[in-house]
């Protein structure tokens, strides 16, 4: 839901970037240096003030705990996983291309394609395997209190070293 939202607001936020420049502000804003000015700064107190509050709800990440979201089961993690597998189109359409390179049309044909499929199965397998374990670990470490006060001060740090660059460029 947030990143409907989100996507909503970024979208709202671009159609107003547009609308303006079709009123010309980019014009105004080049003709006007007091204006740009203006606009820039502004830019760089919202862009600073955005980084002190980042940094600010990292420190009060302390008392906070982050709350885990809903998991769903393995069962029900596996069965979807499947269904995409097998249904994907473009998944299908390569093993055709790819796994055909290796058989000899003039041997066992099924022979042949029982070891290429279960072979490519155990290597895709272990893999995503190691993709996953690797997600999995991954995900205990970002959610960790510390790891969420690290975001929450890098990411304020860039914001006000970003404002501090505009406040030091024209």
């Amino acid at each position: 839901m947030d990143q409907i939202q989100f996507k909503d607001t970024e979208l709202n936020r671009d159609k107003s970037m547009i609308a303006l420049s079709l009123f010309g502000v980019g014009s105004i804003l080049a003709a006007s240096s007091e204006l740009f000015q203006i606009v820039k700064w502004a830019g760089v107190a919202y862009m600073a003030y955005l980084g002190i509050t980042q940094i600010l709800e990292a420190r009060r990440q302390n008392e906070i705990t982050v709350s885990q979201p809903r998991v769903p089961n393995d069962a029900a993690s596996f069965k979807a996983g499947f269904f995409t597998a097998v249904l994907n189109p473009k998944a299908i359409i390569f093993y055709i291309a790819f796994l055909s390179q290796f058989l000899d049309p003039d041997g066992n044909i099924y022979a042949q394609f029982a070891i290429v499929a279960v072979s490519s199965t155990v290597i895709v397998a272990l893999v995503l395997g190691g993709y996953a374990l690797l997600a999995g670990q991954a995900r205990r470490m970002f959610r960790s209190p510390k790891a969420q006060r690290r975001f929450g001060y890098t990411g304020g740090g860039c914001l006000l070293g970003g404002s501090a660059f505009m406040a030091a460029t024209r």
